[in-house]
């Protein structure tokens, strides 16, 4: 049996793998074997696919083998620190932790931290990604509503 290409080095499949499965026999010779097979889903942490080979005296031999399959990019999600204030916006400099989430596969790396703290600005996006076992990438954003200046009071004036 012989998958159309190895897996990633984490052992993991992300698209499509054809397995064919193929025999030898020194005495009578190969039959027939198991149609090859294309497996792409759904993600699952293990799924065994098995096929046989019989030879022309009617004796079979199985081969199974299990896959590891992950198409679905992990979430990623931004941290901020400090949080904005409950009309989101921070009033001092923002640093953003980029979390991921993958509920097959487990996240292997995140982008590092993301920081911002001027100029003031009304909308400025930082980006982030996260990247799980089977290679598949997400991507996330926080926007900054940063103003750093105190406002200018008047004084009222005195009759």
């Amino acid at each position: 049996m012989a998958p159309s290409r190895a897996p990633n080095a984490s052992g993991w499949y992300r698209s499509g793998v054809t397995l064919t499965w193929s025999g030898t026999d020194s005495t009578s010779g190969i039959a027939a074997c198991t149609s090859p097979l294309t497996y792409s889903g759904p993600d699952t942490t293990a799924v065994t696919e098995s096929g046989s080979c019989q030879d022309n005296a009617g004796n079979w031999s199985a081969a199974p083998l299990t896959l590891h399959y992950d198409s679905t990019a992990p979430t990623t999600t931004p941290a901020p620190s400090p949080a904005p204030n409950a009309n989101g916006w921070l009033n001092s400099g923002v640093q953003v932790t980029w979390n991921g989430s993958d509920a097959t596969s487990g996240v292997a790396s995140c982008s590092a931290k993301s920081s911002y703290s001027s100029p003031d600005t009304a909308g400025t996006t930082l980006s982030g990604s996260c990247t799980d076992n089977a290679g598949n990438t997400g991507s996330g954003s926080f926007t900054v509503k940063l103003d750093t200046v105190k406002p200018v009071l008047s004084l009222p004036k005195v009759a």
